[in-house]
């Protein structure tokens, strides 16, 4: 596949979750799903070998944004995640967000896609926080974000199914995860667990 954040498959991914959102179902068709996107078969195929892998390149486009705003507050810590968190994932258009999570949920070629995305997502996650943080070393960067990943399927899970505000749920998984309860240090076996 092309780079995930190459512009134009971005934008005919944008446009395919336009459709999905627009009919209320993951059920469109290849061929609708192809024609929203406003490319031709072939590119279609080559960017999209499979009907829901047009998601790929829309929450990887998420988790780059996540990642720049990340970087861009310095040393992690549980506010400055809910924050890039709040401002890259959940928002700029909370309703889409939520719709389109909700439609992909219910399905599960859909959802195969994005627990892949998921998982790729923690390793880059975990390299940014490395980056940012002398606190983490390469094992607790990559609990943290996992803590991260999780906290936000999760929180988007419980603002789908039950109303429940998914800033405030972020924070609670992330803080319930404690990746940085420890400063993100893994206790040493002379030192007593908190």
């Amino acid at each position: 596949m092309t780079d995930l954040l190459d512009a134009r498959q971005l934008a005919a991914a944008a446009r395919c979750a336009d459709a999905v959102l627009a009919a209320g179902t993951t059920a469109l068709g290849v061929e609708e799903l192809r024609e929203a996107a406003g490319v031709s078969r072939r590119t279609f195929h080559r960017w999209f070998p499979s009907k829901a892998r047009w998601i790929h390149p829309v929450y990887a486009a998420v988790t780059e944004a996540f990642m720049t705003s990340l970087r861009s507050r310095g040393v992690p810590s549980v506010d400055s995640v809910v924050a890039a968190w709040s401002e890259s994932v959940y928002g700029p258009d909370t309703e889409r967000s939520l719709g389109l999570y909700r439609l992909i949920r219910a399905d599960p070629e859909y959802w195969a896609v994005f627990l892949e995305v998921l998982e790729v997502s923690e390793a880059r996650i975990a390299a940014v926080i490395r980056s940012l943080s002398t606190d983490h070393d390469e094992r607790a960067a990559r609990v943290a974000a996992v803590a991260v990943v999780s906290s936000s399927r999760l929180a988007l899970e419980r603002a789908v199914t039950s109303g429940a505000d998914a800033i405030e749920e972020f924070r609670a998984f992330l803080e319930e995860f404690g990746a940085w309860g420890r400063g993100g240090r893994r206790p040493s076996a002379s030192s007593p667990a908190s």
